[in-house]
Protein backbone atom coordinates (compact mmCIF):
# COMPACT_ATOMS: atom_id res chain seq x y z
CA UNK A 1 0.00 0.00 0.00
CA UNK A 2 1.04 3.09 -0.79
CA UNK A 3 2.23 5.74 2.00
CA UNK A 4 -0.91 8.05 1.02
CA UNK A 5 -3.17 4.79 1.09
CA UNK A 6 -1.42 3.88 4.85
CA UNK A 7 -2.25 7.27 5.66
CA UNK A 8 -6.17 7.06 4.35
CA UNK A 9 -6.57 3.52 6.25
CA UNK A 10 -4.73 5.14 9.72
CA UNK A 11 -7.80 8.20 9.26
CA UNK A 12 -10.50 6.13 8.53
CA UNK A 13 -9.88 4.38 11.69
CA UNK A 14 -9.60 7.05 13.82
CA UNK A 15 -12.38 8.14 12.39
CA UNK A 16 -14.53 4.80 12.60
CA UNK A 17 -13.22 5.13 16.45
CA UNK A 18 -14.37 8.54 17.07
CA UNK A 19 -17.65 7.73 15.54
CA UNK A 20 -18.08 4.74 18.78
CA UNK A 21 -17.21 6.97 21.27
CA UNK A 22 -19.13 9.11 20.43
CA UNK A 23 -22.12 6.81 20.00
CA UNK A 24 -21.33 5.93 23.34
CA UNK A 25 -21.57 9.04 24.73
CA UNK A 26 -25.22 10.18 23.20
CA UNK A 27 -26.17 7.33 25.20
CA UNK A 28 -26.23 3.86 22.91
CA UNK A 29 -23.70 2.63 25.41
CA UNK A 30 -24.98 -1.39 24.49
CA UNK A 31 -24.74 -0.62 20.76
CA UNK A 32 -21.18 0.90 20.74
CA UNK A 33 -19.64 -1.94 23.10
CA UNK A 34 -20.66 -4.43 20.92
CA UNK A 35 -19.55 -2.85 17.28
CA UNK A 36 -16.11 -2.42 19.42
CA UNK A 37 -15.88 -5.85 20.99
CA UNK A 38 -14.42 -7.61 17.82
CA UNK A 39 -13.08 -4.62 15.78
CA UNK A 40 -11.53 -2.88 19.19
CA UNK A 41 -11.22 -4.98 22.06
CA UNK A 42 -9.27 -2.25 23.87
CA UNK A 43 -12.39 0.30 23.27
CA UNK A 44 -14.89 -2.20 24.02
CA UNK A 45 -13.25 -2.91 27.56
CA UNK A 46 -12.70 0.90 27.91
CA UNK A 47 -16.54 1.03 27.24
CA UNK A 48 -17.09 -1.97 29.84
CA UNK A 49 -15.12 0.02 32.61
CA UNK A 50 -16.50 3.37 32.53
CA UNK A 51 -20.03 1.42 32.58
CA UNK A 52 -19.23 -0.60 35.68
CA UNK A 53 -17.80 2.61 37.42
CA UNK A 54 -21.14 4.14 37.06
CA UNK A 55 -22.49 1.05 38.82
CA UNK A 56 -19.77 1.36 41.86
CA UNK A 57 -21.87 3.38 44.41
CA UNK A 58 -24.82 1.10 44.02
CA UNK A 59 -26.40 -0.52 46.97
CA UNK A 60 -28.06 -3.11 45.52
CA UNK A 61 -26.72 -6.11 45.49
CA UNK A 62 -27.74 -7.38 42.00
CA UNK A 63 -25.85 -3.81 40.69
CA UNK A 64 -22.63 -5.40 41.97
CA UNK A 65 -22.82 -8.79 40.88
CA UNK A 66 -23.45 -7.11 37.35
CA UNK A 67 -20.65 -4.54 37.79
CA UNK A 68 -17.93 -7.84 38.64
CA UNK A 69 -19.66 -9.45 35.38
CA UNK A 70 -18.74 -6.07 33.35
CA UNK A 71 -15.27 -6.26 34.81
CA UNK A 72 -14.41 -9.73 34.07
CA UNK A 73 -15.77 -9.32 30.59
CA UNK A 74 -13.56 -6.00 30.06
CA UNK A 75 -10.61 -8.19 31.71
CA UNK A 76 -11.03 -11.01 28.88
CA UNK A 77 -11.42 -8.42 26.01
CA UNK A 78 -7.77 -6.94 27.04
CA UNK A 79 -6.76 -10.48 27.81
CA UNK A 80 -7.34 -11.02 23.92
CA UNK A 81 -5.64 -7.79 22.75
CA UNK A 82 -2.50 -7.37 21.48
CA UNK A 83 -1.87 -4.85 24.47
CA UNK A 84 -2.25 -7.52 26.88
CA UNK A 85 1.62 -8.35 26.89
CA UNK A 86 2.64 -4.88 27.69
CA UNK A 87 3.33 -3.29 30.96
CA UNK A 88 0.12 -1.23 31.24
CA UNK A 89 -1.84 -4.32 30.09
CA UNK A 90 -0.89 -6.56 32.78
CA UNK A 91 -1.55 -3.71 34.96
CA UNK A 92 -5.14 -2.66 33.26
CA UNK A 93 -5.95 -6.24 33.69
CA UNK A 94 -4.62 -6.79 37.04
CA UNK A 95 -6.62 -3.80 38.05
CA UNK A 96 -9.58 -5.12 36.87
CA UNK A 97 -9.78 -8.25 38.43
CA UNK A 98 -9.06 -6.49 41.78
CA UNK A 99 -12.15 -4.65 41.08
CA UNK A 100 -13.95 -7.38 40.00
CA UNK A 101 -13.51 -9.53 43.03
CA UNK A 102 -14.13 -5.83 44.95
CA UNK A 103 -17.40 -5.90 43.45
CA UNK A 104 -18.03 -9.17 44.31
CA UNK A 105 -16.96 -8.71 48.06
CA UNK A 106 -19.15 -5.80 48.41
CA UNK A 107 -22.61 -7.85 46.51
CA UNK A 108 -21.63 -10.76 49.25
CA UNK A 109 -22.11 -7.83 52.52
CA UNK A 110 -24.79 -5.89 50.68
CA UNK A 111 -26.71 -9.05 50.76
CA UNK A 112 -25.62 -9.85 54.07
CA UNK A 113 -26.61 -6.48 55.40
CA UNK A 114 -30.27 -6.25 53.96
CA UNK A 115 -30.81 -9.68 54.98
CA UNK A 116 -29.60 -8.36 58.75
CA UNK A 117 -31.97 -5.77 58.57
CA UNK A 118 -34.86 -7.78 57.29
CA UNK A 119 -34.41 -9.96 60.70
CA UNK A 120 -34.55 -6.56 62.79
CA UNK A 121 -37.44 -5.27 61.16
CA UNK A 122 -39.41 -8.79 61.83
CA UNK A 123 -38.22 -8.92 65.27
CA UNK A 124 -39.04 -5.27 66.06
CA UNK A 125 -42.63 -6.37 64.30
CA UNK A 126 -42.76 -9.26 66.60
CA UNK A 127 -41.73 -7.34 69.80
CA UNK A 128 -44.82 -4.65 69.01
CA UNK A 129 -47.06 -7.78 68.27
CA UNK A 130 -45.93 -9.01 71.70
CA UNK A 131 -46.54 -5.53 73.64
CA UNK A 132 -49.89 -4.93 71.69
CA UNK A 133 -51.06 -8.20 73.27
CA UNK A 134 -49.86 -7.88 76.39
Amino acid sequence: MTESGEQLAGIREKLAKAKLIARYREGDRQGAFRTAKPSDPQLAAAFATEFAEDLRDSLRPTSQRRRAAILLQAAELLRGSPAAKSKEGTEAIAWLLAEATFAEERERNLRRGSQVLLALIFLGALLLLILALA
